[in-house]
């Protein structure tokens, strides 16, 4: 991981194109990507498509981190440190509060689906002024805001992008018919 960092700092540094970069610029790429990622997986394209569209999700998060670096905000370390320590936070029934594994692990899976909602509520409410879904990822945005049945299609075993009235998006996801339908 370490050359992975070094590598994307010293092309920041040395090469324009890659200096000139921004959280705003990195945005459709980061959309792409993610998009890539779970197409690879709904299509069953195999282990080296996967491992090579997860390091563009890799590449994405470690710009972003070293654009917040280079602000004095935070860096890949700290991403890191905050993802450990929600995933220890998020999974009582493996992980006491300071980290170390629980004794015995009892939880049924429903167990774990609660807990992990009760947590992430609780989460929320603390952080209620900051947190909103992502009206911008129609596949995960939140239930309350789009119309029943157009995502995920129950139908389809790729879990298609289906819009009421609309095809199919599983064979053509950029046409014009594949976009959700306005908010409203």
């Amino acid at each position: 991981m370490g050359a992975l960092v070094n590598c994307i700092s010293e092309l920041r540094a040395h090469c324009p194109w890659m200096g000139a970069l921004t959280h705003e610029s990195l945005v459709e790429y980061l959309l792409e990507e993610a998009y890539e990622v779970a197409e690879t997986i709904e299509t069953a394209g195999g282990d080296a498509e996967l491992k090579a569209e997860l390091g563009d999700v890799l590449l994405q998060v470690v710009l972003h981190s070293r654009l917040a670096e280079e602000r004095g905000a935070f860096g890949l370390d700290d991403v890191a440190r905050g993802l450990t320590a929600k995933m220890v936070r998020r999974n009582p029934h493996v992980f006491r509060p300071d980290g170390s594994l629980q004794e015995s692990f009892p939880a049924t899976v429903e167990e774990i689906v609660r807990t992990w909602d009760a947590v992430k509520r609780a989460e929320q409410v603390l952080h209620s002024g900051l947190r909103r879904p992502a009206l911008i990822l129609p596949a995960l945005s939140h239930p309350a805001l789009n119309p029943p049945g157009w995502w995920p299609s129950e139908a389809s075993p790729a879990r298609s992008r289906r819009w009421p009235g609309r095809r199919n998006c599983s064979t053509a996801p950029n046409g014009p018919d594949c976009r959700p339908p306005p908010p409203g």
